[in-house]
């Protein structure tokens, strides 16, 4: 059976691949669903949200493909969540239906996503599972959840176990996240996460970095570069070692195996400058360590102390 060779773009005009009719909804969304898949698109803001400590959720400008439909914002959209309180879910709604979806607020100060639209909206769980009976998870993105104690915003975690098209499809050639201290740390006898006083990312989402956790998260599947370095005391007592640790999502080792394992050295009198680096390939989910540890018999200073992830 021959195949069918279709394109869309042209005028309808009835000549070429431009039908004289126009292009219906099932042939738009045929081509956008094979040609694009679903998600976040590569334009604007990528819907990033925020307003923790403020009654109005915002949604930064961006633009997505749901299940062959398309979305698009040329500014943010603003929630108000004044009156709720609880833990919410915040979706990219297509709503497919006949009928309308009811939310708990959106951006036109309703609570209601009419047919034929996409609209962002705040619900509760119990409207996702109504909304996802009535037309089908694929026509959902969450886009992440929100706490919210008597109308103000106390927390927004983005939905980041999945990879939207803005991070899948084309990502920044130095994609990076890294933590430093630039003064002196403490470890005691025993294995201890480094805890940091300053990180920052590269900013496409694919990579977090918590100092207060001493900890850096994938988003994105690939392989890592990871890389960390302490400079110790002046001590000759027992022994000195760096690790990094890896949980969560998966981590495999490429290379020498001198990663995840514990590399050692003696402790010697003058200031011993320890560095670990390698490859690795994680998995979205999977966060990333840099441990310190010694035997000296009491607590030991460390200095020059930075741990980095970059994408290769």
């Amino acid at each position: 059976m021959a195949s069918t060779e279709r394109s869309l773009g042209w005028a309808t005009s009835g000549t070429g691949d431009g039908p004289a009719g126009g292009y219906d909804s099932t042939r738009w969304r045929a081509n956008a669903q094979k040609s694009d898949g679903t998600g976040i698109t590569l334009y604007g803001s990528y819907m990033a949200m925020s307003g923790t400590g403020t009654s109005t959720l915002t949604i930064a400008d961006g633009a997505a493909i749901i299940n062959g439909y398309t979305y698009e914002t040329n500014g943010s959209v603003t929630i108000s969540v004044t009156g709720l309180n609880g833990n919410y879910l915040v979706y990219l709604i297509a709503n497919t239906a006949a009928g309308t979806q009811t939310v708990t607020a959106n951006g036109a100060g309703t609570t209601t996503v009419a047919a034929s639209t996409i609209r962002v909206a705040i619900i509760t769980s119990a409207q996702s599972s109504t909304i996802t009976a009535s037309i089908g998870a694929a026509n959902l993105i969450l886009l992440g959840n929100v706490t919210i104690t008597a109308g103000s915003i106390t927390s927004i975690a983005a939905n980041q176990t999945t990879e939207p098209l803005a991070k899948s499809l084309s990502l920044s050639k130095s994609v990076y996240a890294y933590m430093t201290i630039p003064g002196s740390s403490t470890a005691a006898s025993g294995a201890s996460t480094v805890i940091f006083s300053l990180g920052a990312t590269s900013g496409e989402g694919a990579l977090s970095c918590t100092p207060a956790s001493g900890v850096i998260t994938a988003y994105y599947s690939g392989v890592y570069m990871v890389t960390g370095q302490v400079y110790w005391d002046s001590n000759t007592t027992g022994s000195r070692y760096l690790t990094i640790n890896i949980t969560g999502g998966s981590g495999t080792e490429l290379g020498s195996g001198q990663i995840i394992q514990t590399n050692s050295a003696s402790a010697i009198s003058y200031n011993p400058r320890m560095q670990i680096s390698g490859l690795v390939y994680l998995t979205p989910g999977a966060s990333v360590s840099l441990v310190v540890s010694q035997n000296s018999g009491s607590s030991r200073t460390y200095t020059d102390t930075y741990f980095m992830l970059a994408l290769v």
